[in-house]
C-alpha cells in the first residue's frame, strides 16, 4: 500500500538515471491523484534550492540533494504499486515526518511548483 512519505526508488533505464521519489500526497484521501518528487543531486547554481537536504537527514542519499519540485509528478498509487510488483520501482525507507513537512512546505514556497500540485496538496490540507 501507498502511503505518503514512502520512497520509491525507480530502476535506471536509458537515458533515464535512478532517482529516489518521494510519496508527497495523501493517497488515502486521493489514490487517483499522488504526487511524488524527487531527489536530485546539488550542485553549484542549481534553480530551486527550496528543499535541500543532506545524506544525515535521509540516510538513502550519498550526497547533499535537493527536492527538484519542477519534476514532481502527478499519478496513481495503482500505477506505482503495478511499478512495484513488475520490478521497475522499488520502495525503500520513508522520510522522516519531519523531513516530508519540510518537503511540502516548499510546495508553497518553490517557483518551480505546478499550480495544480499546490492546490491537490492545499485540498488535502497538508499545506496552508
Amino acid at each position: 500500500m501507498i502511503e505518503a512519505g514512502q520512497v520509491i526508488l525507480n530502476k535506471a533505464a536509458g537515458r533515464i538515471p535512478s532517482h529516489r521519489w518521494v510519496v508527497v500526497s495523501d493517497p488515502k484521501q486521493d489514490s487517483d491523484q499522488v504526487i511524488i518528487v524527487n531527489f536530485t543531486t546539488l550542485r553549484d547554481n542549481d534553480p530551486d534550492e527550496t528543499c535541500v537536504v543532506k545524506p544525515s537527514q535521509y540516510p538513502g542519499l550519498g550526497h547533499d540533494s535537493y527536492v527538484k519540485y519542477s519534476e514532481a509528478i502527478c499519478t496513481t498509487a495503482s500505477k506505482l504499486e503495478e511499478g512495484i510488483r513488475v520490478g521497475a520501482l522499488s520502495p525503500s525507507r520513508p522520510v522522516p515526518l519531519e523531513l516530508l513537512n519540510r518537503i511540502r512546505a516548499g510546495f508553497v514556497t518553490s517557483k518551480h511548483v505546478r499550480r495544480t500540485h499546490r492546490d491537490l496538496l492545499r485540498h488535502q490540507r497538508l499545506i496552508p
